[in-house]
């Protein structure tokens, strides 16, 4: 934490490996690896097992495939040599929003609640990813959010901010930035 908000750049190290050096948020939201993904933050990216299509979207077929995510069409050439193959998805927890929004790349995730932690300024959502084999997720949710164990809900997740990372190497995956 004190080298997210105090270093002009910071530097990630793995069994004394550097793994990522750069600005603290560049490499908060492009993480050069799931190491990196998983160190940074708490709580850290959600990484889920999936395939990616060659239509272009992600079907979580590794951990068994209802959900599917969109790639948005800036981000679809950057990951076009890598279609049929396994990749490990990566959200954040606070690109899962209650509300869709008025956002162009939103994408309805169905959960079940296991869990809520609330923490003053933000709760803390633990989840299930509901047709993906109960994988747990996190998401920030506002303060006044509410829910008990079991609860069914929709989140929508902003597919602009999605990583993926390729399971053999751990390495992300390049990506262009979109707005």
């Amino acid at each position: 934490v004190e080298a997210m908000t105090m270093g002009e750049r910071i530097c990630i190290m793995n069994d004394g490996v550097v793994v990522q050096v750069g600005k603290p948020m560049e490499v908060y939201r492009n993480p050069a690896d799931t190491f990196v993904a998983g160190f940074l933050a708490s709580p850290p990216m959600n990484l889920i097992a999936g395939r990616l299509e060659s239509s272009g979207a992600v079907t979580l077929a590794a951990v068994t495939g209802d959900l599917r995510l969109p790639i948005p069409d800036g981000l679809r050439e950057g990951f076009a040599n890598h279609a049929g193959k396994p990749v490990i998805i990566g959200m954040r927890p606070e690109d899962l929003h209650l509300d869709a929004g008025a956002a162009r790349h939103m994408a309805p995730v169905a959960l079940a609640t296991i869990a809520t932690e609330v923490l003053g300024p933000e709760v803390i959502l633990v989840a299930s990813l509901a047709g993906a084999g109960g994988h747990e997720i996190h998401a920030r949710m506002p303060r006044d959010f509410h829910a008990r164990p079991g609860e069914p809900l929709t989140l929508h997740f902003d597919l602009s901010q999605i990583q993926l990372f390729d399971p053999a190497t751990t390495r992300a995956l390049p990506r262009p930035i979109i707005t």
